[in-house]
């Protein structure tokens, strides 16, 4: 990979980390771009608060999903993963495999159901 490609991924980093940030999360970019223990391209220092594998691909026309997606797969462990993908002037986009995206609104319910009952109790 060429220097500006690997400057153009950690600027892609950088902005998707951004937008977590505008929403407080607190996350960072993975040291030496996953090649310690840590994978993927961003993490949180509390996985509670963000259980989830991010995988940002900021690419000038093409992206090859599948192979994004089977990165994004083979590296999530036992996280929900999240491709963030975004053509040149665009916007970011989060992809997620149906099932996980269907768990974690079943996460929210239900911490909404939770919070609903200690506040009536």
């Amino acid at each position: 990979m060429g220097r500006a490609s690997r400057e153009k991924g950690i600027r892609g980093e950088l902005e998707v980390r951004d937008v977590f940030e505008e929403y407080d999360f607190d996350v960072e970019r993975v040291p030496n771009s996953g090649g310690l223990l840590l994978k993927g391209d961003l993490y949180t220092r509390n996985p509670i608060d963000l259980p989830i594998h991010v995988e940002v691909k900021r690419v000038g026309v093409r992206l090859n999903w599948w192979e994004a997606l089977e990165q994004m797969e083979s590296e999530r462990g036992d996280k929900h993963g999240l491709l963030c993908v975004r053509r040149d002037r665009g916007e970011w986009y989060g992809v997620m495999r149906l099932r996980d995206i269907l768990s974690l609104h079943r996460s929210v319910l239900n911490q909404e159901e939770t919070i609903r009952v200690i506040r009536n109790y």
